[in-house]
């Protein structure tokens, strides 16, 4: 699908673990990150993603619409949807003006989702059962 899209020269597929250490480099070398999960509650990947501050494309699933908003900070396809997510990565790929107003808009989400936003909530939560339990 890529050669036939002819979008190689944007694409690099790996089909290789990845250790966790080369994690960063990747996601900075990445223009664009996709999420096309088919299920899950919630993504320490999508809260990567976010901290680096590129476009996203992720399926429409309530765990990721309660963080991302479609056309705004991402672009949210059904799981599935093959054509859907395929027109996602072309029109992110072909505008580059696109990519950078949609990275701007995941940037705002750093400061409601940053890790120490996450720890801090956690935390809070977490005492919070404690004192009901006393």
């Amino acid at each position: 699908m890529v050669r036939d899209l002819d979008v190689q020269q944007s694409v690099l597929l790996h089909s290789v673990y990845i250790p966790v250490e080369a994690l960063p480099g990747i996601y900075e070398a990445a223009d664009i990150v996709t999420y096309p999960y088919r299920e899950i509650t919630m993504s320490g990947a999508l809260m990567t993603g976010i901290a680096f501050g590129k476009p996203i494309i992720a399926t429409s699933l309530p765990a990721f619409a309660e963080v991302l908003d479609n056309n705004t900070n991402a672009l949210l396809v059904n799981f599935g949807d093959v054509p859907g997510l395929t027109n996602a990565l072309v029109k992110l790929v072909r505008d580059a003006g696109e990519r950078k107003r949609m990275a701007a808009a995941v940037a705002r989400l750093q400061e409601v989702y940053s890790w120490e936003n996450i720890a801090e909530s956690t935390e809070a939560c977490y005492a919070s059962v404690l004192s009901a339990m006393v």
